[in-house]
């Protein structure tokens, strides 16, 4: 049991969750919440909280934990106020100094967005690293067959294929800690660097369910892709995910994505965007357009100017110009599915 359910009634946890992300679907007889999961932003429901056991879990992401590590996350604070913050709002009397989190594997206050405990207890987060770069050192270079779909089914250029050095997934982390080989290699692993190799993103084309996974648990906390955009070259195109910010980049476009994207960004993330002009060029989907708003909120302070692309009409609209509800088209499909090029891109800027 979590902290919250040893204090305050199923009721409150479900008035809880219900504050922290959005329910599509409940079993009260098995006390499972489910809905879309609040950390990575979703448009299909893989996040489900049961407030008899105070667990949640997603399946798309992993992140796990209780229902107090999940109000931290989504609030992003960190171990010690975020206890605070939490037993002060929800009138539980206990001492800071005991909170939960601050065991191994808990939330850490220098880390935004952190989400789950390493997947084994054999490794440490400094292990988990080692192991991480004795894998990226195994992967190859992809072949040229894949190369070649990707420049047409994802618009992505060899040239920044070479430049973000994409390699092939051939080496996996076990639940043991132990690195073993895959058989029959198809995930496209994306180096993610601040200054050192701090996560590997797990991206397979095709796939409807655990499309981008982080190389392990601990290196998956959300972060810059690049590490900051260009600073001679404006405005930023700021897109929703790694396949749409390589396809920019592609294109020629100064782009730059979150590999998680969050509701509240953390000081990190918007140091990079200092007095640049930013375009935001999220999915054309209400879960899209809603983390573009988020991200627009929380640049204008910082960026001198931020700008939301306006998709045009075919792009998946309705006859009343409506978006979809989800799986709504992106960056890529314009390009790709509709043939557009990089000055009809442009022209969509310049009247964002």
């Amino acid at each position: 049991m979590g902290f919250a359910h040893k204090h305050l009634s199923e009721a409150q946890l479900i008035d809880i969750a219900s504050s922290l992300f959005k329910i599509t679907s409940k079993d009260m007889n098995r006390g499972e919440l489910h809905g879309l999961c609040p950390i990575h932003g979703e448009s299909n429901p893989s996040f489900s909280y049961n407030f008899k056991k105070d667990v949640y879990k997603c399946l798309s992401c992993n992140a796990d934990g209780d229902l107090l590590r999940l109000w931290c996350e989504v609030n992003h604070y960190g171990q010690k106020d975020g206890f605070r913050l939490f037993c002060e709002k929800y009138g539980i009397e206990t001492k800071p100094e005991r909170h939960p989190l601050s065991s191994p594997g808990g939330l850490d206050s220098s880390t935004p967005g952190a989400s789950s405990p390493p997947p084994s207890p054999e490794l440490t987060h400094e292990q988990i690293v080692a192991q991480m770069n004795l894998a990226w050192e195994k992967f190859p270079a992809l072949p040229a067959a894949m190369v070649a779909r990707l420049e047409k089914e994802r618009g992505w250029s060899r040239k920044w294929i070479e430049i973000l050095d994409l390699r092939l997934e051939t080496w996996r982390l076990s639940k043991k800690g132990e690195l073993y080989q895959v058989k029959e290699p198809v995930k496209i692993a994306i180096p993610i660097r601040d200054g050192n190799l701090v996560n590997i993103c797990l991206y397979q084309q095709g796939s409807k369910r655990f499309k981008i996974m982080p190389f392990a648990k601990t290196v998956g906390v959300s972060r810059l892709f690049p590490s900051k955009p260009s600073f001679d070259k404006s405005p930023v195109l700021l897109c929703e995910g790694h396949s749409d910010t390589i396809c920019a980049l592609s294109h020629s476009f100064n782009a730059i994505t979150q590999t998680v994207k969050l509701k509240n960004w953390p000081p990190e993330h918007l140091a990079p965007f200092k007095n640049l002009d930013v375009v935001i060029a999220y999915d054309a989907d209400k879960p899209g357009q809603k983390y573009a708003a988020f991200a627009a909120e929380a640049l204008q302070k910082t960026a001198k100017s931020v700008r939301l692309v306006q998709w045009p009409a075919f792009m998946g609209k309705d006859e009343t110009g409506a978006i979809p509800d989800d799986h709504g088209q992106d960056l890529t499909d314009f390009f790709v599915r509709h043939g557009k090029s990089a000055e009809d891109l442009q022209a969509l800027i310049d009247s964002a």
